[in-house]
């Protein structure tokens, strides 16, 4: 996941193959997801309906970022 480290925005994620990997070579990019942001006048009700809301909090001496809604 990457994480913008002054406002704590989700920018996206990343995978990479791991050490050892017999598939890619250690460090390349599997897949990649970027989040994009714009800013409307209202989010369409049948959106807001389905959406599933999360508080995330990061543990900043555990590396990890956990989630509960």
């Amino acid at each position: 996941m990457l994480v913008d480290p002054e406002g704590g925005q989700v920018l996206g994620e990343r995978v990479m193959s791991a050490p050892g990997s017999t598939v890619y070579d250690p460090g390349h990019v599997v897949s990649e997801s970027l989040v994009t942001r714009e800013l409307v006048d209202a989010v369409p009700a049948d959106l807001t309906a389905s959406a599933v809301r999360l508080t995330c909090h990061v543990d900043e001496e555990e590396s990890s970022i956990s989630c509960e809604g």
